[in-house]
């Protein structure tokens, strides 16, 4: 009986560290900036809001 709390203790021990290494990585990855790639390729006069919204200033309807 003994042995099956310490087997159940270590358990807990090593699945409490898998979880706290895996949000440890999950919030690093969440905080990593990543550069927005339309601003390499910008004319003058164009501004790029997100990676998916370019705006420009020509006027066309």
């Amino acid at each position: 009986m003994a042995k099956l709390k310490t087997i159940a203790r270590r358990t807990f021990l090593i699945g409490s560290a898998a979880i706290a290494g895996g949000v440890a990585f999950g919030v690093y990855k969440y905080k990593t900036p990543y550069p927005n790639p339309l601003l390499k390729n910008l004319a003058d006069g164009e501004a790029g809001l997100t990676p998916y919204v370019r705006i420009d200033a020509s006027a066309s309807h």
